[in-house]
């Protein structure tokens, strides 16, 4: 008995981290596929941001203004501390944001039902937060997957993109 449950908890800790890397793999994905020599900006999703140690080192990453108030994602600094942090995860008072007419291409979640209205350079299959909670829990190969609901995390071009 206490040999199933131990087999049973390792199938299902197996299946769960599988799930993660099928479900949720896309802000790491589109990363991979950022151009060379653009200005690739977030605005609402930029929490999905991965980390500056995935991007292209020609790629130049941006935000541009929402309604988050707090603390984004800068370049860490190795040698000298990175400035601009504090206790109370407030955004510091200089912070630049990037215009629209600067970025070459957005990062957005499109629903799948929109995905052919926008120019997309590129998008990947995000799991949507309205999939219930069961069906989000684990992955299970060859399973039906009727109660997944699923988005895209599109790299959109801008009007302002380089010339291809």
């Amino acid at each position: 008995m206490l040999r199933a449950l131990l087999i049973l908890s390792c199938a299902i800790s197996v299946l769960r981290s599988a799930g993660q890397g099928f479900y949720y793999t896309a802000p790491l994905d589109l990363a991979e596929s950022f151009p060379a020599n653009s200005t690739v900006c977030y605005g609402d999703e930029w929490y999905r941001f991965p980390t500056h140690f995935l991007i292209p080192p020609s790629t130049r990453v941006g935000w541009i203004k929402d309604n988050f108030a707090g603390s984004l994602p800068i370049p860490f600094g190795l040698e000298h501390p990175t400035p601009g942090f504090n206790t109370m995860n407030k955004r510091p008072p200089d912070w630049v944001f990037l215009k629209q007419r600067e970025c070459h291409y957005h990062v957005r979640v499109v629903p799948t039902a929109d995905i052919q209205e926008h120019d997309k350079a590129n998008c990947r299959r995000l799991l949507s937060p309205l999939t219930p909670s069961w069906a989000r829990l684990v992955w299970i190969p060859n399973w039906p997957y009727d109660a997944h609901i699923w988005n895209h995390l599109c790299l959109i071009r801008s009007k302002y993109a380089l010339p291809t």
